[in-house]
């Protein structure tokens, strides 16, 4: 028996392509319908990945932006707030120059000083309450904060605001020149030259800061700005107000350095002193032959002050001897002797070791005549 199965193979074929057109139909219509190009995997599967990365970053900068202004308006009210407190301070500037007339008695100064406390208080609470998003801005907390602005991890910056509170503003820095002076005598050492009148103690002598009177903070004796700036730090009073004080004595030679060659008879001593004492903290020779050179000098010092523990540091300035301590007084003497046998002499002006703000030559010399010297400088801290 035969078997026979029917099969028409026309509309077998008629109806695969019609699928066929039917689904590239429908992916014309839903990239039409969406305006993409891949919609699904199957369309593009390595551009649908591309396409979604671009897409992310795009997501990402659109955030960044966002968190870039959002950093924006924070520094816009800061800075709002800072032209309030800046305000408050011209207007405790202008009372302050208002009380410092004669023309106003204990009472209207009073007064002055008055407003101008509140004028702080003010200043505190604006520093204390400006915020963007309830983060403090000016209270001295808003450090380093960072700003992701770019799709990647090391895209950030950083800001940072200081404290705008009143204590933490009052920056005062009281600059002078510092008395100096120098004496050249063979029989008067150092501590003739600070035997005058600059000593703390007599009649009438008064350390006032901020109303606040230090007499019992500051020993009597010799006074210079390292012994004012602890007497008010250790002030308790002026410690509650946020009162603090550091000092500064910096000598630069009004010379600069020219080499000294010691004679073949002679040698020269350095004797430094710092602060209140008339005590030598250490001393350097030159022996005869040596040559006294700027940076070695330099060396010597600084070496010597580190051994003793001397809170004196050299350096050089503009080819300049430079001397500084945390606001104690310098001092110096320099002793030249002279053997008195090869007919010769050597000299040494003061000017070219430490601050003196004299044009004129302060010399110390010897010869075999004049065998020995001594020359004493001193600038007040």
């Amino acid at each position: 028996m035969a078997l026979r199965i029917n099969y028409n193979y026309q509309a077998d074929f008629t109806h695969v392509n019609l699928l066929k057109t039917e689904r590239n139909l429908n992916t014309a219509l839903e990239r039409l319908s969406t305006g993409y190009r891949i919609n699904s995997a199957k369309d593009d599967a390595a551009g649908l990945f591309i396409a979604d990365q671009l897409k992310l970053v795009a997501n990402a900068l659109d955030q960044g932006s966002r968190n870039a202004q959002d950093g924006i308006s924070a520094a816009q009210i800061a800075e709002s707030s800072l032209s309030q407190i800046y305000d408050k301070l011209v207007t405790m500037y202008t009372k302050a120059q208002q009380a410092a007339a004669d023309t106003n008695d204990a009472n209207a100064r009073q007064a002055l000083q008055k407003d101008i406390q509140k004028l702080v208080d003010a200043i505190d609470k604006i520093a204390s309450t400006s915020e963007f998003n309830g983060i403090k801005l000016l209270d001295g907390t808003f450090k380093n904060k960072v700003i992701h602005f770019g799709p990647r991890a090391e895209q950030t910056l950083t800001i940072s605001i200081d404290s705008a509170k009143a204590k933490d503003l009052g920056a005062y820095v009281l600059q002078a020149s510092g008395s100096s002076t120098s004496l050249i005598d063979a029989n008067k050492t150092y501590s003739d030259l600070i035997s005058g009148n600059w000593k703390y103690g007599d009649n009438g002598d008064k350390i006032v800061v901020g109303g606040v009177d230090l007499s019992s903070n500051v020993a009597t004796g010799a006074v210079d700005a390292k012994n004012i700036a602890d007497a008010i730090n250790s002030n308790d009073t002026l410690a509650k107000l946020g009162v603090t004080a550091s000092a500064k004595n910096k000598s630069v030679a009004d010379l600069k350095w020219q080499d000294i060659v010691v004679g073949s008879d002679n040698t020269v001593t350095f004797k430094f002193f710092v602060g209140e004492s008339t005590t030598e903290k250490f001393s350097i020779t030159y022996n005869a032959g040596e040559t006294i050179k700027l940076d070695d000098l330099i060396s010597k010092i600084n070496a010597k002050a580190s051994a003793e523990g001397v809170n004196l540091e050299a350096r050089e300035e503009n080819g300049k001897l430079v001397l500084e301590t945390d606001g104690e007084t310098i001092g110096l003497q320099v002793t030249l002797s002279d053997g008195g046998t090869d007919g010769g002499g050597m000299s040494i002006d003061l000017n070219r070791l430490i601050q003196l703000n004299k044009t004129s030559p302060q010399t110390v010399s010897v010869d075999d005549t004049n065998t020995t010297n001594n020359g004493s400088a001193v600038k007040v801290g």
